[in-house]
């Protein structure tokens, strides 16, 4: 019987060796011509009267294929009366080190584990300067009480500016640390001393921690086979050698807000934080909150007492990389992230350029079309990315990049790539994000005129998103809108401002009805901007047309009727009737909101006269609903209802889901003001119930006031006041100007009685 090593449980060095010598069928006489050594040398060995030397026993090993056997047992013989040393190579770890609780914990819950027969190892992952080195001092040092035999600590150089150790150095050092006597190293075989290592821990309690690893070949050799040791492994890799040997792995991920403000406050001083909270804030955010980079930050800001937050917050904006990458320190974020970035393969650098184009997430398609390759052949590199920890997987075929690793490759892009290159790159990436946005903008507004947009190139074409329905169709926005602002800049900053202006209008109804009003109002302004420069007619009065409607719903309504008449006299200019009855439309839409209802009556009704002419039976109903609108307020309810009543028909017919709600919501006020409340009930309701399936809460909100002026009509002051506060809640939670209405409309009730619900 053997053991697991092939050698019988309680052999000696004498009788292994015997055993072995058998196994191949050799005489010791001819085992002594193959090693050099004499007959009666290895006689006496086998007897059990000559101890051996570790070169002896390596050179036995290799001779008989002992596989380290013979090696162990000689040095179990001659570390038999050794008194081995207690190491603490543990450094000190960062004094302020904040969060990772999640980290801390699986590290806690491997060391509380029982792995007969192995040692517990976990191998801790992350990106460049996200606390790995760290977060393992600092459990270490917690936990070391756990592991009398000592803490070994060696840093293996693999991303830093020092050169990267070999697993053989390392491991002469542990043994020499361990107490092992220089000559007795010295006469031990490179290639032996893993199992010497191994033999020395096996009845001991210590721990490992083997931090900056490049490869798993650098840490396999060192890993115990002892239930009594743990190992923890940092690495910008996964190591997948290691993890296959039953090492957990372990992710680090960034500070979460809370971490963040905990270390500023640890390093600042909490009176300065709590003094400017938002700069603060302002900080971690333009750090990434990756541990690192805040930790710099913090020290620039402690290094600088007198000035205020705000002011260093407005410094680190201007360029937030520069910030956190001081001129002469090796330590920054920038040589940091470099770091794994010069490893890459060629096509991986490439796509890592190119994709930091994209502000936000990513997804597959995008990418493939900014790098202009297949989607197989981005997705591998995009993996890649993701392995090296330079991007984050967040969704399948969705991929974050954070803001500083973002700069890092949009200096490399202008550092290594011709500009026409990076010209072609953005090109590709404003095509695919105009027309995705065309097609998500008319699943949400299906009868609205949208920009007409040119053709996208070919190696675009196919990787258009096309979602198939509202709810797709909203989040696509939902994920992509983060990047509005800075396409249409770079769409500017390559000869494209069509694209530029055309990609702010396809914004504006999901904008709108996402409440984003000063994003609307922003991307607008930037994007008329950009087409007057470019003295782009069209361009001119699509901004001048969405931008007032965006300045009406904020109630800016002078603002909003320049642009808007200014849209009326370039449509006019262009003979673009349609476009020109759509502005129309907008002006009788906005001073109906002021009160100047009359002027609303006779705007809507020319814009309805106007969309006539040209056939556009949307147009024509949005038109009578402002017209019937208008009517109500001046009290001709029975043309009103007249007006309401064909624009339900109109939209119904169509299928405008959003169109019929609005007409049901605007008749019910009508049938209200004419006392039928059974009947405005019925049609508010149905109001409410189109806008809640269209998930569109202001409309809701908009029905929730008319629904509570009808129950405050019948008396009913609880209905109105339930109606009233649900109303104001969403327009509050939407930051919505018409909270401002809700407000009114229950200031003019008594507050609820005791136990009213």
């Amino acid at each position: 019987m053997t053991d697991m090593g092939g050698r019988a449980p309680s052999a000696t060095f004498g009788s292994e060796l015997r055993r072995r010598r058998k196994e191949k069928d050799l005489s010791l006489r001819r085992l002594a011509d193959q090693v050099y050594y004499s007959f009666g040398y290895l006689s006496k060995l086998e007897r059990g009267e000559a101890t051996p030397g570790l070169q002896v026993a390596a050179d036995l090993d290799e001779a008989l294929g002992a596989e380290n056997q013979l090696l162990e047992l000689a040095a179990d013989d001659a570390l038999g009366g050794l008194r081995l040393s207690k190491p603490a190579q543990l450094p000190s770890g960062v004094a302020d080190h904040v969060g990772q609780h999640r980290e801390l914990a699986c590290l806690e819950a491997v060391r509380a584990q029982t792995t007969p027969g192995s040692a517990r190892s976990v191998v801790v992952t992350g990106g460049a300067g996200v606390g790995k080195t760290s977060l393992a001092l600092r459990w270490a040092g917690q936990v070391a009480e756990h592991f009398p035999d000592g803490q070994l600590f060696a840093d293996f150089g693999g991303w830093g500016p020092r050169e990267r150790r070999a697993p053989e150095e390392v491991l002469e050092e542990f043994l020499s640390a361990l107490g092992v006597p220089s000559v007795m190293l010295s006469l031990t075989p490179r290639e032996q001393m893993a199992a010497l290592f191994r033999t020395l821990l096996a009845e001991r309690r210590l721990l490992l921690v083997l931090d900056d690893v490049d490869s798993s070949e650098q840490v396999l050799p060192l890993l115990p086979n002892a239930p009594g040791c743990m190992v923890v492994v940092t690495s910008r890799h996964r190591l997948d050698g290691v993890t296959r040997t039953g090492a957990m792995q372990v992710t680090a991920e960034g500070f979460a807000p809370a971490d963040s403000r905990d270390l500023l406050a640890r390093v600042v001083g909490q009176a300065r934080i709590d003094a400017e909270p938002a700069a603060a804030e302002s900080i971690a955010a333009r750090c990434s909150h990756l541990p690192l980079a805040v930790r710099i930050a913090a020290d620039q800001c402690a290094a600088h007492p007198h000035r205020s937050l705000t002011e260093l917050a407005e410094e680190l904006a201007e360029d937030p990389l520069d910030w956190v990458s001081p001129p002469g320190s090796a330590a920054g974020v920038r040589d940091a992230i470099s770091a794994s970035v010069e490893r890459l393969p060629s096509e991986a650098a490439q796509l890592f350029r190119f994709a930091g184009l994209a502000q936000g997430e990513l997804d597959m398609q995008a990418a493939a079309a900014i790098s202009g390759w297949p989607v197989d052949r981005a997705r591998r590199w995009m993996q890649h990315l993701c392995d090296e920890h330079l991007i984050v997987e967040t969704a399948r075929d969705r991929y974050r990049m954070a803001d500083l690793v973002r700069a890092t490759a949009a200096e490399r892009l202008q550092s290594t790539e011709q500009p026409e290159t990076i010209a072609l790159a953005v090109r590709r990436w404003v095509q695919w994000w105009a027309h995705s946005a065309s097609a998500a903008s008319a699943q949400l507004a299906p009868h609205l005129d949208l920009p007409a947009l040119e053709a996208p190139d070919l190696a675009v074409a196919s990787l258009i998103a096309t979602p198939t329905n509202p709810i797709a169709a909203r989040r696509w926005w939902e994920l992509n809108v983060p990047q509005l602002a800075s396409v249409i800049e770079q769409a500017a900053e390559i000869g494209q401002p069509r694209a530029a202006w055309s990609v702010a209008v396809l914004s504006g109804h999901y904008l709108a009805s996402t409440t984003r009003y000063r994003d609307w109002v922003a991307a607008m302004s930037t994007a008329a901007s950009i087409a007057d420069a470019a003295h782009d007619v069209p361009g001119k009065a699509w901004c001048a047309y969405e931008l007032g409607i965006a300045l009406a719903v904020l109630r800016r309504h002078d603002e909003a009727l320049a642009h808007l008449s200014e849209a009326v006299r370039l449509r006019d200019s262009l003979d673009d009737r349609v476009g020109l009855a759509w502005a129309h439309c907008a002006m009788a839409a906005t001073v109906l909101d002021m009160g100047r209802y009359e002027d609303a009556r006779r705007t809507a009704a020319v814009a309805a006269d106007e969309f006539r002419r040209h056939g556009n039976d949307f147009g024509v109903a949005t038109a009578m609903v402002w017209l019937g609108t208008a009517l109500q307020r001046l009290g001709i309810l029975d043309q009103s209802l007249t007006e309401l009543t064909g624009a339900l028909a109109r939209f119904d017919k169509l299928g405008a889901a959003d169109g019929v709600a609005l007409a049901l919501v605007r008749l019910s006020d009508t049938y209200r003001l004419q006392g039928d409340h059974d009947r405005a009930l019925d049609h508010v309701d149905r109001g409410i119930a189109r806008r809640r399936q269209l998930q569109d809460d202001g409309g809701v909100a908009d029905g929730l006031l008319v629904r509570g002026q009808i129950h405050h009509d019948q008396g009913d002051v609880a209905a109105a006041r339930r109606a009233w506060t649900a109303a104001l809640e969403i327009f509050d939670d939407r930051g919505d100007p018409r909270a401002s209405d809700a407000r009114a409309r229950l200031a003019t009730i008594p507050p609820p009685s005791r136990g009213e619900t």
